[in-house]
């Protein structure tokens, strides 16, 4: 049986997209056409991206795993990115705040532990 790991498309899908991503961007900015240069625009980009496959991978069965950390990061890339790009470097605290919310998402997803006891003898004796 092959490896859960090697199945899994769509990490090869998130990177393959950064690449292409990058490629438009960089050559929108050697055209002039980026106002805040490419680097700024490809961290908004892949935050957008590692979002999606978080949101993905949160609610497609095929691609289940965890997914906390590529939400976190891809919140983190898109509140830096966006107060550069737009200027709200005042604005930067809302990272925490998406941060915060999505560990309280995270955490009020997971499965519950099971209430069955593990063993049928009483805790105390008599």
């Amino acid at each position: 049986m092959a490896n859960k790991k090697s199945r899994d498309t769509l990490s090869g899908l998130t990177i393959g997209t950064l690449f292409i991503v990058a490629g438009i961007l960089i050559f929108a900015d050697k055209q002039g056409v980026l106002a805040a240069g490419w680097f700024w625009w490809l961290m908004f980009a892949a935050g957008l991206v590692l979002l999606l496959e978080g949101v993905i991978r949160t609610w497609v069965k095929q691609y289940q795993r965890s997914s906390t950390s590529r939400m976190i990061w891809g919140a983190v890339l898109v509140a830096l990115s966006s107060s550069q790009i737009y200027d709200l470097e005042d604005w930067w605290p809302l990272i925490f705040i998406l941060v915060g919310a999505l560990m309280i998402i995270n955490a009020l997803r997971r499965p519950k532990p099971s209430t069955k006891e593990t063993s049928s003898q009483p805790l105390v004796k008599d």
